[in-house]
C-alpha cells in the first residue's frame, strides 16, 4: 500500500492511479485521473524553468526555485488529458527538482511543509507530487489568484504594498514582521486579521522556514471583494539545507525591545507574544495556537514526515528542527 502523494494518507480500495487517492487528484488537477505529461520532461522543465531565476546575496530557497506555470489539457474521448507548459491561462504551478544536489528532496520538502501548514488549520491551496523519470518529482500546486473562468485577480506582495524596490536584499532587510504585519491590517482590517498573521509566522518559525520574507507574503485585492490575505506559498523547511536563519525578517522595529530575545539571544514563545500584543492580538488567542494547533500535534506532524517522500536522513532532519521549535514554543 502507497501514500497518497496529495494528501500523504495510505490509498486503500480501488483507485484509477495506485499513488492517488481520486477525490485528491481530481481537486488538485480537475481529473481523477492522472494526466500523461505531454511532451515534458524533467531536463525541460528545468531548462525552461532557470530562465526565470533570480539571485540574492541570502540564503534563499525561493530564489533558487524553477516555476513554471502548466494547465491540464483535457483529452478527447478514448484520449488521456495532459499536463502541459502553459503560455497564457494557466491555473496551476509546477516546481521540479532543479538542484538536487544542493537542496536534495526539494519538491517534497515543500510538499510537507504545506500539509503541516494545513494540519495547523492555515489556509493552504491543494498542492502534490507528480513522478518524474529518474525517480525525480514535480511539485504542483494550485493558484490562487485565478477565479474558477480563468481571470485572474490581482495580487502585491508586501514588498510592492510597502512601495519597496525590488533590489538586493531588500525582501529581508526594509522592513521587520511588526512593520509587514501593520501593512496587512492596514490593507484586511484589524482582529481576526492580525491573529492569522501572527499564527502564519508563528508556523513558518515552528516549521524550520527561515526564507519567510516580504515577497512571500501577499494580498489578493479582487474588484468585488475585500482584500484578503492570500493562502499560503513557498513554505519549505530551509533549515534543513543548513540554513543559518531561523527568522528571515527582524521580529520588531526595535528589537532591542525584544525582552526574552534580549536575554536568551534567540526566538521563544515570549516573543512572539511581545510582538502580537504590539498588533493587538489577545495574547490567549496565540497560546492556544501554540499549545493546540503546534505543540499539541507532533504525533499528527511525525506521521506525516513519516509518510512524505523526503530520503530518510532527510525526514530524521526535519523532524529533529521541528521538535527543536517546538521546545522553543513552549518556553
Amino acid at each position: 500500500m502507497s501514500n497518497c502523494s496529495v494528501c500523504l494518507k495510505p490509498v486503500k480500495g480501488e483507485m484509477k492511479n495506485p499513488e492517488y487517492h481520486d477525490a485528491c487528484l481530481r481537486r488538485l488537477l480537475g481529473t481523477a485521473v492522472l494526466p500523461a505529461l505531454g511532451n515534458l520532461s524533467y531536463g525541460q522543465l528545468v531548462r525552461d524553468g532557470k530562465k526565470r531565476l533570480q539571485g540574492g546575496q541570502r540564503f534563499s530557497i525561493s530564489g533558487v526555485q524553477v516555476k513554471l506555470v502548466g494547465k491540464v489539457k483535457k483529452g478527447k474521448p478514448g484520449h488521456s488529458s495532459e499536463l502541459l507548459i502553459a503560455e497564457s491561462g494557466g491555473d496551476l504551478i509546477l516546481k521540479p527538482d532543479a538542484k538536487p544536489e544542493e537542496y536534495p528532496g526539494l519538491p517534497a520538502n515543500e510538499h510537507l511543509s504545506m500539509l503541516i501548514a494545513k494540519a495547523m488549520g492555515l489556509d493552504v491551496p491543494a498542492c502534490g507530487l507528480l513522478p518524474l523519470e529518474g525517480g525525480s518529482y514535480l511539485y504542483v500546486i494550485r493558484r490562487f489568484d485565478r477565479k474558477d473562468n480563468g481571470e485572474a485577480v490581482h495580487q502585491e506582495d508586501l514588498m510592492q504594498a510597502l512601495g519597496i524596490t525590488n533590489k538586493h536584499d531588500a525582501k529581508y532587510e526594509a522592513a521587520s514582521y511588526e512593520s509587514a504585519g501593520r501593512a496587512v491590517m492596514g490593507a484586511c482590517g484589524r482582529g481576526q486579521v492580525a491573529a492569522e498573521y501572527m499564527k502564519r509566522l508563528i508556523a513558518m518559525f515552528a516549521i524550520g522556514n527561515g526564507d519567510y520574507h516580504l515577497k512571500n507574503m501577499s494580498l489578493l485585492m479582487p474588484i468585488d471583494k475585500p482584500v484578503s490575505q492570500t493562502p499560503l506559498y513557498d513554505v519549505v523547511n530551509t533549515q534543513v539545507y543548513d540554513d543559518p536563519n531561523r527568522m528571515a525578517l527582524s521580529l520588531m522595529d526595535d528589537d532591542d525591545e525584544l525582552i526574552a530575545f534580549n536575554v536568551n539571544g534567540f526566538e521563544t514563545r515570549q516573543d512572539f507574544i511581545q510582538l502580537s500584543r504590539k498588533l493587538g492580538v489577545a495574547e490567549r488567542a496565540i497560546a492556544t495556537f501554540i499549545d493546540k494547533k503546534i505543540v499539541g500535534q507532533r504525533e499528527k506532524f511525525t506521521q506525516l514526515i513519516e509518510a512524505c517522500f523526503l530520503p530518510a536522513e532527510l525526514k530524521q532532519t526535519y523532524q529533529t528542527i521541528l521538535d527543536q521549535h517546538m521546545k522553543l514554543l513552549s518556553q
